[in-house]
């Protein structure tokens, strides 16, 4: 996304950049149109007012949401990152959450959703540990 079309935007939009890479949306374009944005205190977000008055809202400063302090993620974990956002973003959609960032919303939305629990019975450790008696050591 760039200029044309930040303006061709008729409602608000969040911005949430998924890639290693600065290609998804022309952050230097959006500022351009609304050089006054502040980042919302206390949230990692900026919200652009953009000449028709339609807000844009980008997440994570631009930033990768999944690499949340970091660089990178294992390819094993993007497709959890990934269903992790859009459970989210259907939450949010449907009204369900407050304003702001709250972290214990989150986790009883991805708790209630069964993707976690889906995850780790696929990829996680076995629920009952094996225990293993080492060569020689059998009385």
């Amino acid at each position: 996304m760039s200029t044309r079309e930040f303006q061709a935007l008729e409602r608000p939009a969040y911005l949430a950049s998924v890639s290693s890479r600065d290609i998804e949306f022309d952050l230097p374009a959006l500022i351009a149109l609304d050089p006054t944005a502040e980042a919302t205190p206390g949230h990692f977000r900026r919200t652009h007012r953009l000449p028709g008055g339609v807000d844009v809202t980008v997440l994570a400063g631009g930033r990768p949401v999944n690499f949340h302090e970091t660089d990178s993620i294992s390819n094993l974990h993007s497709d959890l990152v990934y269903a992790g956002m859009l459970t989210g973003a259907r939450a949010v959609a449907a009204g369900h959450a407050a304003p702001g960032l709250d972290p214990a919303w989150a986790d009883t939305v991805l708790e209630e959703s069964g993707l976690l629990q889906d995850y780790y019975e696929r990829y996680g450790p076995p629920t009952t540990p094996k225990t293993t008696v080492p060569t020689g050591s059998r009385r």
